[in-house]
């Protein structure tokens, strides 16, 4: 969130949201760039889909506009990182189906403000982290760095190739 603030900061039209495990197609800047009646773009759709609300904005490879993102600034705040649950549902109207993370704020923030989210029919980017972050106990990292950095090493060479990716990876 404050990489959001700072993008913000430079005085920037778009933010782009690129996590550390997301690789990008070349068309990737370009594609988002030519996105103009939208309050974010994402490189892929949300595989998941909610009835009520269809495929919503999900973060890996997304590109926020400026306007979102002024809009974003004031709830990029302790109250929101100490309660983020209560702070959601405080300022905005409950939504059990989604997120408290960063990427459920932008959702909701983009829900008040009745924008648009678009996503190419193509993916231009893929999601490519290590499946369930933490979610299975043999993946777990914790720890002191240097105690994550031996457990890694330890791990890497022991993760089956079927578990290594995400279920939505795109390859290209």
């Amino acid at each position: 969130m404050q990489s959001i603030r700072d993008g913000y900061e430079t005085g920037a039209t778009h933010v782009f949201l690129i996590e550390e495990d997301i690789a990008v197609k070349p068309n990737f800047f370009d594609w988002h760039l030519s996105q103009t009646d939208c309050l974010a773009s994402c490189g892929r759709k949300d595989r998941r889909y909610y009835p009520l609300y269809g495929p919503l904005y999900t973060n890996p490879g997304a590109c926020l506009r400026r306007e979102l993102v002024a809009e974003l600034l004031p709830h990029i705040c302790d109250a929101y990182f100490l309660h983020p649950r209560e702070y959601l549902d405080e300022h905005f109207e409950p939504w059990e189906t989604q997120s408290v993370l960063d990427d459920g704020l932008v959702r909701r923030v983009i829900r008040k403000m009745g924008g648009r989210v678009v996503y190419p029919d193509t993916p231009v980017c893929a999601h490519q982290g290590f499946r369930a972050y933490n979610a299975l106990d043999i993946y777990q990292n914790k720890g002191t760095i240097q105690e994550r950095i031996a457990g890694l090493r330890e791990m890497l060479p022991r993760i089956k190739p079927s578990d290594r990716y995400t279920p939505d990876f795109d390859p290209f």
